[in-house]
């Protein structure tokens, strides 16, 4: 690496450089001092074990202020300072639920001023409530929380108009915001191993909808305006309490899967027209 692309100041100890913009750490932070030129780094990973004598993320972090990409393993706390973080479009947080300390349980409100991020995975913590800031982030794509304990979404969630994919496999929910189905966007929702009792009488506004997947929840019926989803590929409803076939989805012409095993269904249409029944 010649002179003009060096960083003049690295992380103590710190492991490999690829790039000027582009820092990957190999090796535990042991002194937790961040010393390079904070403006010009734009890809920053921090990988399990480096910030294991830290217990926590740094406010300092909040003055990386070119960041866009940001990959966090094993932390215990987000600072109020990555709000600052206004160039982020990539947010990855992954948890340890085996160890308390090693998970995430609490997302910051400041997480709302990061109005570019288009991409947020906050996987294997143990996060309760997502903040009602979080309907700031209208360039949002994806939204991964899978494998927390969230009991509830905001309302504000209907706010993420360019929400293509939102995936919360494995929390603990009870019931989704009527707001959801504002969500024009959205392709793909799993709600995969929750406690849903019901689905929002308007789901079917979701008309772009290509799947969706409700697995082992506590359903005993599913919306009939499910039917209004034109383009719906997938509808998994394996696994919960439905005790009448959905005839409806006969009004779904794009419907090729339906997977209704596990329920308490006792009669089936004998044409499923096209339609692959599991």
């Amino acid at each position: 690496m010649n002179d003009r692309n060096r960083l003049k100041q690295l992380f103590m100890d710190a492991g490999e450089v690829y790039s000027f913009d582009h820092l990957h750490f190999k090796d535990r932070l042991t002194d937790g001092k961040i010393l390079f030129d904070r403006e010009n780094l734009i890809r920053l990973q921090l990988p399990p074990g480096f910030i294991e004598e830290l217990d926590f993320i740094p406010e300092v972090i909040g003055e990386f202020s070119n960041l866009k990409e940001l990959r966090l393993f094993n932390v215990k706390e987000l600072p109020n300072s990555i709000g600052n973080l206004i160039n982020l479009e990539y947010l990855e947080v992954v948890g340890n639920k085996n160890s308390f300390d090693k998970c995430l349980t609490h997302i910051p409100d400041t997480i709302g001023n990061l109005v570019k991020l288009k991409e947020i995975r906050i996987d294997e913590n143990k996060i309760t409530h997502i903040p009602d800031t979080i309907g700031n982030l209208v360039n949002l794509t994806i939204m991964s929380l899978p494998g927390n304990e969230i009991v509830e979404i905001p309302t504000s969630i209907g706010e993420l108009e360019n929400l293509v994919i939102l995936d919360l496999n494995s929390n603990k929910l009870k019931n989704l915001p009527s707001s959801i189905v504002n969500l024009n966007n959205l392709k793909r929702l799993t709600l995969n191993y929750n406690n849903l009792t019901e689905l929002p009488d308007d789901i079917g506004n979701l008309t772009n909808l290509i799947r969706l997947e409700l697995v082992e929840n506590e359903l005993f019926s599913i919306p009939s305006s499910i039917s209004r989803m034109k383009e719906l590929e997938g509808l998994i409803v394996c696994h919960n309490k439905l005790t009448k076939f959905p005839y409806f989805v006969y009004e779904n012409p794009n419907l090729k899967i339906l997977n209704l095993s596990g329920n308490f269904i006792h009669s089936f249409p004998n044409d499923l027209k096209g339609i692959v029944s599991l």
